[in-house]
């Protein structure tokens, strides 16, 4: 009798993990669609609204925001779960040197699809999106990415691609699943391999293809990473992580900077620095 007990505990435990895990990953794969109420002209910018297809035939919104002479080129990517809009603050200013490309990454914005991976295949269309722009004449491309933006950054690879601005990025995500389900305990490690096995199920790779320590495309490649000291969202130990990864990366810390705040910390200092990075790699 104590042997069909727990037989029946454990095909029970294990059918609510099952169904806990699904929940969990719908949750976070497919977030509520956020679209800004601006566009550049909001900023005094000229713009163009284009198409871009990814790697699958996702239709990709984005905004280009041309410059009249440059052939060189941002490709601003955006956090979870937000928009291109959202980041528009932050990369603006570099319209004076570059031209700007800001896409909806999948599943986001406007940008077709219905699950998003949290970098994964959002590398993917960030090379869709470097791709297209080689299309219209770029020779050097950067990319500029917050918070998942900055790890979807990490994670493209592109001939292209010259440096890589990361704000505030994750080094992995299955690291940032940690973060989030660390109050469950004990059942944190068996709901997040569960999820793991949806996540392989749905895009082909596991959770370690989002690693962005393992990524190829930063190589050598110009890198600056930035973090508030601050984050509790996302730790800076996130991008002292990378740093290790990769040495010839930059480092800066912002002081006392939550996330999304180091540039409104560090005022015109972030502009400077992050703008005379690229001028000088691009």
């Amino acid at each position: 009798m104590t042997t069909k007990i727990l037989l029946r505990l454990f095909v029970y435990s294990g059918l609510l993990l099952g169904v806990f895990s699904v929940l969990f990953f719908l949750m976070y794969t497919k977030p509520k669609r956020y679209v800004s109420p601006f566009t550049p002209a909001e900023f005094g910018l000229p713009f163009e609204t284009v198409g871009i297809k990814s790697f699958d035939g996702k239709p990709l919104a984005a905004w280009l925001i041309p410059h009249k002479t440059s052939k060189t080129a941002v490709i601003a990517l955006h956090g979870y779960p937000m928009d291109k809009g959202n980041i528009l603050s932050l990369v603006s200013f570099l319209a004076a040197d570059h031209n700007i490309l800001l896409p909806d990454l999948r599943a986001m914005g406007a940008s077709g699809g219905r699950l998003t991976s949290g970098g994964t295949l959002e590398a993917r269309d960030a090379e869709a999106a470097a791709s297209w722009l080689a299309g219209r004449g770029m020779e050097k491309i950067g990319l500029f990415g917050f918070s998942m933006g900055g790890t979807t950054a990490l994670l493209a690879n592109h001939p292209l691609i010259a440096a890589r601005v990361c704000d505030s990025p994750y080094y992995s995500l299955r690291a940032m699943l940690d973060i989030i389900f660390a109050g469950l305990g004990p059942l944190r490690r068996p709901l997040i391999w569960t999820m793991g096995l949806w996540y392989r199920l749905s895009f082909g790779a596991g959770l370690s293809g989002a690693d962005a320590r393992h990524a190829a495309g930063p190589g050598a490649d110009p890198l600056l990473l930035i973090h508030g000291s601050g984050d509790g969202t996302i730790p800076p130990s996130h991008s002292e992580e990378l740093k290790r990864a990769f040495p010839h990366a930059e480092l800066w810390l912002v002081p006392g900077a939550d996330h999304g705040q180091a540039s409104g910390a560090a005022g015109k200092e972030y502009e400077r620095r992050v703008g005379l990075f690229f001028s000088q790699h691009l």
